[in-house]
């Protein structure tokens, strides 16, 4: 998948990051979000409203950002420009905000 189609198919807007690991070596870069289900087009109430997602960014030639597990991170915005995957994270509970900018070859996704 490309970073305009995971824009396009997921909103990842109030959804928690519980990590973030990168492998400079394998250019691979896994982020693991306590994902809101409940926010997607054509969410099913039968489901779910939260659960796991994770999200592989492989080729990775550029990453800034953080790195390692988190707690009260939320996602408040998402979106591909050019060819970087731009990612807004704020803790409320620290009032900090952080910014991750990922520049992938490809994208694989895996959820509940």
């Amino acid at each position: 998948m490309t970073i305009q189609e995971l824009s396009d198919r997921y909103y990842l807007h109030d959804s928690i990051v519980s990590s973030i690991n990168y492998n400079k070596d394998a250019e691979t870069l896994e982020i693991v979000l306590d994902f809101c289900y409940w926010a997607q087009e054509g969410y099913d109430k039968s489901h779910p409203a939260t659960g796991p997602l994770i999200i592989t960014f492989k080729g990775v030639s550029k990453y800034d950002g953080p790195l390692g597990e988190f707690d009260w991170w939320g996602i408040s915005t998402a979106e591909a420009r050019n060819d970087s995957y731009y990612i807004l994270m704020d803790d409320d509970y620290h009032n900090m905000i952080q910014e991750i900018i990922i520049t992938p070859t490809d994208i694989d996704v895996k959820g509940i």
